[in-house]
């Protein structure tokens, strides 16, 4: 029976799955809900030096036998990261709305517009407290306390607490700091199947982003959306699932 590892993104939690993993359990009973490093726990990032400093330190969390890997924004991101560094822990992914490292920084230093979707990135990282924290969490509510999620009042609750915490805030500026500036040591080429789940509205990125992740996989499938949500593990739980449950798994 295949396993599956899902890791949540920035600026959130394992909550951000709560819709999504009863949907799933009939399929995949065995169902790992893993936390990035330094988010809503104790631990400092803050001493890794790269981005594969800290994919590392993600990878040692996870099972240590092959696993089928949902990672959503900077889950799926350092998934990516994992699957090439560390191949025997991934067998399979599903990015959720993420783009490898190459492709976003690619993107970024060649498109102004993907620059300039990306230029909260620039500064969290310099202000992680002050941006994040900035009018009661406003940049943050805006994205993530919308009607559509139907989100919980216990997860949103949740995400006040672990925007609260500044140790936390410190730890996400660091993550944006590795992702724009640290060196890789892979080249973001990948042997394992991938299936590719996009919005075509994601507010953070651009459209030809997706069309350029299909050449870093020997095998790739893609998934697109056509609504603007960037947690669409939220807002379509269920359509999710769906292309979970039906994907080829080798």
């Amino acid at each position: 029976m295949n396993s599956l590892v899902l890791v949540h993104g920035l600026p959130d939690h394992s909550g951000t799955w709560e819709s999504l993993v009863p949907l799933l359990k009939p399929r995949f009973p065995n169902i790992s809900l893993i936390g990035l490093p330094g988010i809503g726990d104790s631990e400092s990032i803050l001493e890794c030096n790269t981005f594969d400093e800290l994919a590392d330190k993600l990878a040692e969390k996870l099972p240590k036998g092959p696993s089928i890997y949902i990672g959503h924004d900077f889950g799926g991101i350092l998934g990516a990261v994992i699957a090439e560094r560390h191949p025997k822990l991934i067998s399979q992914l599903i990015l959720i709305n993420a783009p490898t490292v190459q492709v976003l920084r690619e993107a970024i230093a060649n498109d102004k517009d993907q620059a300039m979707r990306s230029s909260y990135a620039t500064k969290i990282q310099e202000d992680p407290v002050g941006v994040l924290t900035k009018n009661n969490f406003a940049f943050l509510k805006y994205f993530l306390f919308t009607p559509e999620y139907n989100l919980s009042t216990d997860y949103l609750n949740s995400l006040i607490t672990l925007w609260s915490n500044e140790s936390t805030l410190l730890n996400i500026g660091h993550y944006y700091k590795l992702i724009l500036n640290s060196e890789l040591k892979g080249n973001g080429q990948f042997n394992q199947p991938a299936s590719q789940i996009w919005s075509k509205g994601d507010p953070f990125l651009e459209p030809h982003v997706q069309r350029q992740m299909k050449i870093k996989f020997a095998t790739h499938e893609l998934y697109s959306f056509s609504h603007d949500s960037h947690w669409i593990q939220c807002s379509d739980p269920s359509r999710i699932a769906d292309i979970i449950n039906q994907i080829n798994y080798s």
